[in-house]
């Protein structure tokens, strides 16, 4: 799972391609999904800001709004979810599009 400066995560699934039966891929990203959900409810402002890359206040709020089942941020807060097989070269492309659309310009470091 990784945390983008917008706040928003994603769930990679690779070696897609190992696993049979495939329905099994759905419930793995399930499970993922519901405990990065779960990172949500932290009573750990602090931490639950650095997990988002977000301030303490952005934090509060977003929690503020899970916590109160507000359906339009829970959807903006669900990790967008992957299922790759990099060496099929399969989902690359939707990762690496996903990652140019959460990244901000700035200089190299």
């Amino acid at each position: 799972i990784y945390g983008t400066p917008t706040g928003r995560f994603a769930i990679v699934l690779n070696k897609i391609d190992l696993v049979r039966p495939k329905t099994k891929l759905l419930d793995v990203a399930r499970t993922v999904g519901d405990l990065a959900m779960e990172c949500l409810k932290l009573d750990n402002v602090p931490e639950l800001a650095r997990m988002l890359s977000v301030s303490e206040s952005e934090a509060l709020r977003l929690r503020a709004k899970f916590r109160n089942n507000d359906d339009e941020a829970l959807a903006s807060m669900f990790p967008e979810t992957f299922f790759v097989s990099a060496l099929r070269d399969d989902g690359t492309d939707d990762v690496l599009q996903f990652l140019l659309s959460q990244a901000t310009p700035g200089e190299w470091l």
